[in-house]
C-alpha cells in the first residue's frame, strides 16, 4: 500500500456528503484531482486537505475550473483552483508538496 502524502475530502455546496478526491497534482493555488463525480465548472465546493504531518485538515473554498472524464474509468480528472485558503496553511501545503518530490 502507497501512502500518500495528501488526501481530500470534497462537499458540494448542496451539502452533500462527502467524497473522497484522489491527488493528481496540487500546489499553493490550486489541484487536480480525480472523483467519481462530475462537478460543473464554476461550483465552489468546501474542501478539506488532510497533510500525513497534521493532524487538523487544511480547510478552504475551491472552484471548479474544469473537468474531464477518464476513458475507461468511472473517473472525472477535475481541475480546481483555492479561494480562500489561508497564508499559513498555504505555506504548509506548500512545504508538504516539496518533502514529497524528494
Amino acid at each position: 500500500v502507497v501512502k500518500r502524502a495528501l488526501e481530500s475530502a470534497i462537499m458540494t455546496e448542496e451539502e452533500s456528503p462527502e467524497m473522497k478526491a484522489v491527488s493528481k497534482d496540487i500546489g499553493g493555488g490550486g489541484m487536480a484531482c480525480y472523483l467519481k463525480e462530475s462537478i460543473p465548472p464554476n461550483s465552489i465546493l468546501e474542501l478539506k486537505i488532510h497533510l500525513l504531518d497534521e493532524k487538523a485538515p487544511l480547510e478552504c473554498l475551491a472552484k471548479i475550473i474544469r473537468y474531464r472524464s477518464v476513458e475507461g474509468t468511472a473517473f472525472y480528472e477535475t481541475a480546481l483552483c483555492f479561494l480562500d485558503m489561508a497564508n499559513r496553511d498555504r505555506l504548509l501545503l506548500e512545504k508538504c508538496v516539496e518533502k514529497t518530490k524528494k
